[in-house]
């Protein structure tokens, strides 16, 4: 029987936290943007707050520069992302393909510094989760921008579930490394 103490059942919450408010601002985010909503640069920022605080979490295990990388690689990350969009939304085919092509390129730089930096994370096992988090976020932005508003809902579910199982696989490994 595994044990867990105080700390470490913090620790899988914080982790659960900072993957769910990922998620959350995401959607919220794409809807400003879609829907042109008055709120929409309050809503991207406090997204791209996601990386920040994920680069303090991260920086009590794997130092500053570890922190600063993966902090500039998320924010990245959710830039690109929100450009899709855009360039989406504008009909703007060859630029939406050239960050598509970037936002995995992206994904294989996140994929690989979580498997330089922890013996328990692997590259193939993030890169594919990230791939399937990417795909995901494409299908659910794809549906708002097309008016199927349910069918966004029912892929943020699934969005949010990969995303929790992205915070299971980041806290065990900490979890392994370190206690």
């Amino acid at each position: 029987m595994f044990c867990i103490n105080q700390y470490q059942l913090d620790l899988i919450k914080q982790v659960d936290i900072l993957w769910v408010q990922h998620s959350e601002w995401t959607y919220m985010s794409f809807m400003g943007v879609v829907f042109k909503n008055s709120n929409e640069k309050d809503l991207i920022n406090r997204l791209l707050r996601n990386p920040v605080d994920f680069g303090c979490f991260l920086r009590r295990f794997y130092g500053d520069r570890v922190a600063c990388h993966f902090t500039n690689l998320l924010t990245e990350h959710l830039q690109l992302a929100i450009s899709l969009v855009r360039f989406t939304m504008a009909g703007a085919t060859m630029e939406a393909e050239q960050i598509n092509k970037r936002l995995y390129e992206n994904a294989d730089e996140i994929s690989l510094l979580l498997a330089t930096i922890n013996p328990y994370w692997y590259y193939p096992n993030w890169r594919d989760m990230f791939y399937l988090h990417l795909d995901l976020a494409k299908e659910m932005a794809g549906q708002m921008i097309e008016g199927n508003y349910r069918e966004s809902i029912e892929t943020y579910d699934k969005f949010e579930a990969e995303v929790m199982m992205m915070a299971d696989m980041m806290a065990q490994g900490i979890l392994k490394e370190f206690f």
